[in-house]
């Protein structure tokens, strides 16, 4: 009987012990503090990834309305992500929506003040809704922020090379805070100036780009051939051909239709970036855009009063294109091209003046790249 009673006690003590352990651990404090920090960095880092992708997604396509939800979403997920503000800004303002382009613009300056793209697109949207004092204040400090001299001297100080006059910096093309491009060179064929740039272990160049606040630094080879130094500064850009067309100022450059968005860049970037790096106006085409852009003026040129089908090929050899190419001469450059007396020239670019405004948008080179970098006219 002794035994018995043992053995219901110790049972007895093993369920209250269960018992309690269960509600110990039902009302208890909780996950530690480490466990709750690992917890909440898990759900921080899950969020990262999950807005991330939702911001790919959102620039990878064409269509408005999806892609302002996409950055909606990835804002929604991680609410300081400067990136989406700036982009949903953009895709406001070309949807003319200004009051919401101007808060989204306003959003990615106070989270980055060092975005020039964010001053440039608010300036526009200020402008359009008729706030040209704001629009002129955002103007200075996009061109504050652009300045390549901040960048040059980075790099005098950072790169020995430089500094003693081994290599040089020959042009620089900046967007503040986003992105540039600086070409360089060594008269000394034995110094690589762009692995001099780059540095051991590229700390050279990572060092300028942490003093930039993150700004992307596109190292380009100069070289005195356009023909070689366009397509550098296209990179990473693949190019296939270059023509040249000195009286316009104008490079056509014909790269593939699968290679046209890197060509372009975000926000049209890379080829306004390169434009300006080379001083000549970049316009990107695929061979099949070109073919139709001859047709076309084949067609409007020999609309013009006495041009002959010999003053037409003149023209388009040359690279005009277009009436808004045509009206960009002067009298007696054209007299000299086409060989006709300058009141002849003077009518022929009324003429194409008139057309221009009637039937050609202001919208017609879109890929055009904007030399002086800010797409605002002056």
């Amino acid at each position: 009987m002794k035994w018995v009673l043992l053995v219901l006690g110790a049972c007895g003590a093993i369920t209250l012990f269960v018992v309690l352990a269960k509600r110990w651990n039902s009302i208890g404090p909780g996950p530690s503090p480490m466990q709750r920090a690992m917890e909440e960095d898990l759900a921080a880092n899950h969020s990262d990834t999950a807005a991330r992708r939702a911001f790919e997604e959102g620039q990878a396509t064409n269509d408005l309305d999806a892609a302002i939800a996409k950055f909606t979403e990835a804002i929604r997920l991680q609410p300081d992500m400067a990136d989406a503000y700036l982009e949903r800004g953009i895709a406001y303002s070309d949807r003319g929506q200004l009051v919401r382009a101007i808060a989204d613009f306003s959003e990615t300056v106070r989270l980055e003040p060092q975005f020039a793209e964010a001053y440039r697109g608010r300036a526009l949207a200020y402008r359009s809704s008729g706030q040209s004092e704001k629009a002129r204040m955002d103007l200075q400090r996009f061109d504050e922020l652009s300045d390549p001299g901040v960048v040059r001297r980075l790099f005098q100080k950072h790169i020995p090379e430089i500094a003693e006059g081994l290599v040089e910096i020959k042009a620089i093309a900046r967007s503040g805070g986003t992105r540039t491009k600086i070409a360089v060179h060594a008269a000394n064929p034995r110094v690589d100036a762009v692995r001099a740039c780059v540095g051991p272990d590229t700390m050279r160049i990572k060092m300028i780009v942490d003093e930039l606040g993150g700004e992307r630094i596109d190292l380009v080879r100069w070289n005195e051939s356009l023909q070689v130094m366009i397509p550098n500064a296209l990179q990473p850009a693949q190019v296939e051909e270059v023509f040249l067309y000195a009286l316009l100022g104008r490079a056509i450059v014909m790269v593939k239709e699968d290679g046209l968005p890197l060509a372009i860049g975000r926000w049209g970037q890379n080829v306004r970036l390169a434009s300006r790096l080379v001083g000549w106006d970049i316009e990107l085409m695929t061979h099949e855009e070109l073919s139709e852009g001859i047709r076309k003026a084949e067609s409007w040129f020999k609309d013009i009063p006495g041009v002959s089908d010999v003053m037409v090929e003149a023209l388009i050899e040359e690279g005009f294109f277009s009436y808004q190419d045509l009206a960009f001469l002067k009298p007696p450059q054209l007299a000299d091209l086409v060989g006709v007396s300058k009141e002849q020239a003077a009518a022929m670019i009324l003429f194409a003046d008139r057309a221009a405004a009637r039937i050609e948008p202001q919208t017609n080179r879109a890929r055009k790249a904007d030399l002086n970098g800010d797409g605002i006219e002056r």
